[in-house]
């Protein structure tokens, strides 16, 4: 099958399924095991074109899978979703629409060659994490599943912070018949065994499992002993992640075995976490590996990550991050170089305490309005002369603090206003949160 991979050369004109509509190839841009993508011209507008190596010979729903897709839309515009078919010679793809200038491969937050990795504050990452669990909660919420969640899935635009979900043609119909079993590691303990099929609650522990690389950078069964097996065969797969697996912050670790494995880091910041969210992880790789209608859903993902997100303060001296804690009602100690963390002012809005860090943000999800996304800043948090903390709107409308001694100070789009503790942020006369220690 030598031509299976051949390039389509600049120019090549392909037909557009119903509209008949031509698309001609600009440029290669990408390739993988399914097929390459192009940048095309489609009546002077650009897209990108996913164009099939060989799939259909081994996939034969692929083309009613793609086709179903275009006629049912995208779950939300966080998925690069199959807009048409395209056919020609024998061949099949498909339009979509171009990837944004900024988005990058969700790897490159796991990068081992430095200057390759993208590199994002834990409250980032958390931010990040929240984006995917709602986007996946879109899909499911339609009946559908996507059957191989793995970091290949996804681009991430590190300013932003925002996600778009890639390889689309897998998804289907919850519960039909599934053409691909997932990506090693990713997959849930039944499929890893033979026992099931990709489906919406195997999902779940494929979100579980990419959410946990996403806060600690390593695998929630990984095998403490792998470290000592020179290769990591299909039998080891199948005890770690099928028949055996252990959750590797489970109730019982030994600690001291945690430490010798350089697993330090990942261990102080699992004991900062707050309990619930320690909850949420046990559930999912303990209840949850064997009973599938136990694990963790999207939602409540989102709500634990928004409120890591929002809590997250980092120690002076190490850099070392972790949440502040509510129920103590103060930072304490850094658990890495037991430094004393510095107090950050916090902005109260209802039940969620803010910490107005440099660098973070107060976002749409926190004002209760339906139609706002996650990465949609209604303010920045920026240090000013002297230390001070200064909010810059990041909206297109004015909004105002109201001072302690009554005075009130306008915020119009991209400026910033100093912060001082009894400050109330108003937002479309809508109190939204008052500045405290």
């Amino acid at each position: 099958m030598a031509d299976t991979f051949r390039i389509l050369p600049v120019g090549t004109t392909l037909r557009i399924g119903r509209t008949g509509q031509q698309c001609r190839i600009r440029s290669f841009m990408d390739s993988g095991s399914q097929g390459a993508v192009y940048e095309v011209d489609v009546d002077g507008e650009r897209f990108a074109l996913k164009w099939y190596h060989s799939m259909i010979a081994r996939d034969e729903r692929l083309r009613e899978r793609v086709r179903r897709a275009v006629e049912r839309g995208a779950p939300d515009n966080r998925f690069l979703w199959p807009l048409a078919a395209v056919e020609a010679g024998g061949g099949f793809g498909y339009l979509m629409n171009l990837r944004p200038s900024g988005c990058v491969k969700f790897t490159r937050l796991f990068s081992s060659r430095a200057s390759d990795r993208v590199i994002l504050p834990l409250r980032d990452r958390a931010a990040v994490g929240a984006e995917i669990a709602e986007a996946f909660f879109s899909l499911h919420a339609k009946g559908l599943c996507y059957q191989d969640i793995n970091f290949g899935a996804i681009f991430l635009d590190p300013q932003r912070l925002s996600v778009l979900i890639c390889d689309n043609d897998n998804v289907d119909v919850d519960g039909q018949p599934a053409t691909v079993a997932g990506t090693p590691r990713f997959m849930a303990p039944e499929i890893v065994r033979g026992d099931a099929q990709p489906s919406a609650d195997t999902d779940l522990h494929s979100l579980a499992v990419l959410l946990f690389y996403l806060v600690f950078f390593h695998h929630p069964l990984d095998d403490l002993t792998a470290a000592s097996r020179p290769v990591f065969a299909r039998t080891d797969e199948l005890e770690v992640f099928g028949e055996h697996p252990s959750f590797v912050f489970a109730p019982d670790v030994d600690v001291a075995e945690l430490e010798r494995h350089g697993l330090g880091p990942q261990r102080r910041l699992w004991g900062e976490l707050a309990e619930r969210t320690q909850q949420l992880f046990i559930r999912a790789f303990d209840a949850g590996l064997n009973a599938p209608r136990a694990r963790v859903i999207e939602t409540e993902w989102i709500e634990a990550l928004r409120d890591l997100r929002d809590s997250c303060i980092a120690c002076d001296s190490c850099g070392f991050e972790i949440p502040w804690k509510k129920s103590s009602g103060q930072a304490g100690d850094c658990c890495w170089c037991g430094a004393r963390l510095q107090a950050s002012p916090r902005l109260q809005i209802g039940g969620a305490h803010i910490v107005l860090a440099p660098g973070a943000r107060i976002y749409g999800s926190r004002l209760g309005l339906p139609s706002a996304q996650l990465n949609n800043g209604v303010a920045g948090v920026v240090e000013g002369d002297h230390s001070e903390i200064q909010l810059r709107n990041l909206t297109s409308a004015t909004w105002s603090i109201r001072c302690r001694d009554g005075r009130v100070r306008a915020a119009s789009p991209d400026s910033s206003v100093a912060l001082a503790v009894g400050d109330v942020l108003e937002f479309g006369g809508l109190k939204l949160g008052t500045v405290e220690i």
